[in-house]
């Protein structure tokens, strides 16, 4: 049997990700995470997934509308909400 590294898939480096010149699947996997979250709002941690993951592939725009979203998403859930705001803080997502 073949190694477990020789057989996962190469992620993108971090200077692909930096770049803005990830590849295809991570745009992919990032659009659906957005497409989870929408059809299940209350996961302070996914939305913190989210946040990171636009603001690592410059989506600084993306991700202000992605906190405004989860903000509303997360209005009911005091602890969710702080968790979210306070990643968004740390992150530098525009209107944090």
């Amino acid at each position: 049997a073949a190694p477990a590294a020789a057989m996962a898939s190469p992620g993108p480096s971090a200077e692909q990700m930096a770049s803005g010149n990830a590849p295809k699947s991570v745009d992919d996997m990032v659009s659906g995470l957005a497409t989870r979250l929408a059809a299940n709002p209350r996961d302070p941690d996914g939305w913190v997934m989210l946040l990171r993951s636009r603001m690592v592939l410059k989506q600084e725009d993306q991700a202000a509308k992605d906190l405004a979203t989860a903000r509303k998403a997360m209005s009911g859930d005091p602890a969710g909400l702080a968790k979210v705001n306070e990643a968004a803080k740390t992150l530098g997502v525009p209107g944090a």
